[in-house]
């Protein structure tokens, strides 16, 4: 039995194609190499969910997808989407947490490989504590 092996999908800023990358090496483990394969994506912001996208072009008999947490229905940044969601700071997953729900999920789909899928970008800041003042996060 071979170990589960995850890839972590980034770039640079949100809204440049890390979804359609997704999509595509999914496609092409389910469809044309009939392998099980595993789609993460730990925070979704805006609709529709990216994990919608991977479902419509793989192959549901060997694709497994989760989504860990959202932000809907703003689609831009964590940082951004976090302040216009109002949602309690409390609610949040600390990076720990977050972490543990990731390694569960990939344990939890042996012989998987598993593509983890980012929101936004390493220039995107994350997520932000909301401010008094929406207009000024």
């Amino acid at each position: 039995m071979s170990a589960s092996r995850a890839h972590l999908i980034f770039s640079s800023n949100t809204n440049v194609g890390k979804t359609l990358l997704s999509a595509g090496l999914c496609r092409y483990r389910t469809h044309h190499l009939g392998l099980p394969t595993s789609y993460l994506k730990p925070l979704q912001c805006g609709v529709p969910w990216d994990e919608d996208l991977i479902k419509l072009y793989s192959n549901p008999k060997h694709l497994h997808s989760k989504t860990l947490a959202s932000f809907d229905p703003y689609p831009c940044s964590p940082h951004l989407a976090s302040i216009l969601s109002g949602q309690d700071t409390n609610t949040y997953k600390t990076d720990s947490e977050t972490l543990t729900d990731l390694k569960s999920s990939i344990s939890s789909t042996p012989n998987h490989q598993t593509y983890i899928e980012t929101a936004g970008g390493v220039y995107s800041p994350s997520l932000a504590f909301p401010s008094p003042n929406p207009s000024s996060p």
